[in-house]
């Protein structure tokens, strides 16, 4: 394939792409253009950033700049010049398939952005008052966002970008929310309400009655499995944990740090990783025995925020809201890795996606006798 001469205006275009996100760092990705007449026969290309090489992107909301940073996560660099927004960022986060991102924005509107050119599509979407978080289903076809002031939720159909049907009533103050991992249930974090409400996505309706849990309830993740729900409670300094099955809290609260804001689930479902805001710190809680596990880890600045696990979960990006950086723990020592990274101004959220889908599916070969990868057309 390699060897096969292509189109030089298709050639162009995956070159001008694959530019996009070059660095010049060597253990970047890393271009050259063989050359063309009226059709290219060649292109080198040492690819990181794509399955396969467990690569991906961080995009980080920076609340008071009103931009979003992209991070690479192959080399932990700032790539490109922030993305302006119209409005403070909330939460981020990502379509599976790589190829939007959307930004709850505290204006009451929701930014999407084309990965493949890091630029802000559209106009921004109304929805509620004080909008700032947002969660994509598993599908990639809808994307749910909190109203905080509203006490509602609404839903995006992610073809169009458009609102579709009423907001859903939930709680009072809801703030982060999750997708369940079959795409049948929202779990909705009411942060005034100190509860949870449980939206059925078939209906777009909430069923039951709001699952009481610690006080001022913010960030919330769910084991892979779909079975535990785990919820930070800011001012109870714990964790609760729900069975989804029964919606029903099991178990005392896990006491962690100091007012916990962030929480996620890393990928194997085995830990879950609590950021305390107040603390400076985070705790790690083993799923197995909902018990928190080791010393607290030092995320390199007194004020984390929200964290987000990469595809392997062998990373963890973790958001320093007042140092204006995001710094990178490896999950198998705990221990920072490098300096933290500058980005915008008051990062607040964090979503790790994959690279453009035009540069995914890349295998790599030999072209020329340099290890290459060809990017189909």
């Amino acid at each position: 394939m390699a060897q096969q001469c292509r189109h030089e205006m298709a050639t162009t275009r995956l070159f001008r792409l694959a530019q996009r996100w070059a660095a010049p760092a060597a253990s970047r990705l890393r271009v050259t253009r063989i050359g063309y007449t009226s059709f290219a026969c060649g292109i080198w290309l040492a690819l990181l950033g794509v399955p396969g090489h467990a690569a991906q992107f961080a995009y980080v909301g920076n609340q008071d700049s009103n931009t979003v940073s992209v991070i690479d996560t192959a080399t932990n660099a700032v790539v490109g010049a922030p993305i302006a927004l119209g409005g403070g960022a909330g939460c981020v986060a990502g379509k599976p398939d790589g190829s939007r991102v959307y930004v709850g924005m505290y204006n009451g509107s929701v930014a999407v952005i084309d990965t493949t050119t890091n630029a802000v599509v559209g106009t921004p979407i109304a929805v509620g008052t004080d909008a700032g978080c947002v969660a994509v289903n598993p599908a990639g076809t809808r994307a749910y966002v909190s109203s905080y002031a509203d006490n509602a939720v609404s839903v995006i159909d992610t073809s169009t970008n458009t609102v579709i049907g009423a907001p859903i009533a939930v709680g009072s103050g809801p703030e982060f929310l999750v997708v369940k991992p079959d795409g049948t249930r929202v779990y909705v974090g009411n942060s005034v309400g100190n509860s949870v409400s449980v939206i059925d996505t078939s209906t777009n309706a909430v069923v039951g009655v709001p699952i009481a849990v610690g006080m001022n309830p913010t960030g919330i993740g769910i084991t892979p499995d779909g079975s535990r729900l785990y919820v930070a409670n800011f001012y109870g300094n714990s964790v609760s944990v729900i069975d989804t099955a029964t919606s029903a809290v099991v178990g005392a609260e896990i006491a962690v740090g100091s007012q916990p804001r962030g929480l996620a689930v890393n990928p194997a479902g085995t830990f879950v990783y609590v950021v305390n805001a107040a603390g400076g710190t985070i705790s790690v809680i083993a799923t197995a025995t909902n018990a928190v596990v080791g010393s607290a880890i030092n995320p390199g600045g007194g004020d984390p925020w929200t964290i987000a696990f990469d595809s392997t979960g062998t990373r963890a990006y973790v958001t320093l809201r007042f140092s204006n950086k995001v710094s990178v723990i490896d999950t198998a020592t705990n221990a920072l890795v490098g300096t933290p990274i500058a980005v915008g101004t008051g990062p607040s959220g964090i979503a790790i996606v994959l690279p453009p889908p035009a540069l995914q599916g890349v295998t790599s070969r030999k072209v020329h006798g340099a290890t290459a990868h060809d990017l189909p057309l």
